[in-house]
């Protein structure tokens, strides 16, 4: 929530209103929200949040190992488990394939997600509620291809955030395991080391496309001629974006996020090899 607010207030300072930002950091924003909005504004849109998350983050993660696996080489030390794997650029391939299969098929449930945070943001209250939103996109903005807007900087982001994510973990969580000297044994030290490193790396990569995207994706486009209101077109909102410095502007907030994905991410897996041993 915080994070897609502080991406979208810089398209205020070219509405005309150039003073101090009106989020000015998380712990403030947060506290503004909560003032203003109440407990459940700092939850809006958490239904298609978890929609996109079920759909996103299941594909991506769950396809990485297997395109990990075509990409290796039968009998070689990748797959022997020695040193620290596969090298990094066949996972950082693996990455960026699972996240554009995965984007592209969730990219309605994005637009969703990031229409039903910004909505009182902007002071419009169009709609009620996830499924509602679907339906009055669908309905206003030309079907189908109204729930794919911005699918291209969703799917740059995705390919930038599971190339860098994934394999970061991945190999610093290996080089970690393999350096004994270091003091690291496979346990929680070694995931929360791993998963801190792999969030800060992925965020500072995919902060300014992760920014076009909540803009692009928050305007309202014409169901005849599919342009938007505020941005022709990707490049035209980064051009815009950039003339006003803003496009890091909530690098912290997506390091902070990815953490905390990578983390649950991490429970979910430990869960889901217990589930498996136990059916063995």
């Amino acid at each position: 929530m915080i994070k897609t607010r502080m991406q979208l207030q810089g398209e205020l300072e070219r509405a005309g209103t150039p003073n101090r930002p009106r989020y000015p950091g998380i712990i403030s924003g947060l506290k503004m929200i909560a003032r203003s909005e109440g407990l459940s504004g700092l939850y809006s849109g958490v239904p298609a949040a978890l929609l996109r998350e079920m759909i996103y983050s299941g594909i991506r993660l769950g396809i990485y190992d297997p395109i990990k696996d075509l990409l290796s080489t039968p009998d070689s030390a990748e797959n022997r488990g020695t040193g620290i794997g596969m090298p990094l650029w066949k996972k950082i391939t693996a990455g960026a394939a699972a996240g554009m299969i995965g984007a592209s098929i969730a990219n309605p449930t994005d637009v969703v997600k990031i229409r039903l945070q910004a909505q009182a943001f902007t002071g419009t209250r169009a709609y009620t509620g996830t499924f509602h939103a679907f339906k009055t996109i669908w309905q206003s903005e030309g079907g189908l291809p109204g729930l794919y807007r911005g699918v291209g900087p969703t799917t740059q982001r995705a390919v930038l955030l599971t190339a860098s994510q994934v394999p970061t973990y991945d190999h610093t969580k290996h080089f970690l395991l393999s350096h004994s000297e270091l003091g690291f044994v496979e346990g929680r030290k070694t995931h929360l080391t791993a998963s801190f490193i792999a969030g800060l790396v992925c965020a500072t990569v995919t902060a300014p496309v992760d920014n076009i995207k909540s803009r692009y994706m928050n305007q309202l486009f014409d169901a005849r001629t599919g342009k938007g209101t505020k941005y022709s077109s990707t490049l035209d909102c980064i051009w815009k974006t950039f003339s006003v410095r803003t496009a890091q502007s909530s690098t912290a907030q997506s390091a902070l996020t990815t953490v905390c994905d990578i983390g649950v991410s991490y429970i979910g897996g430990r869960c889901s090899r217990f589930v498996q041993r136990i059916g063995s």
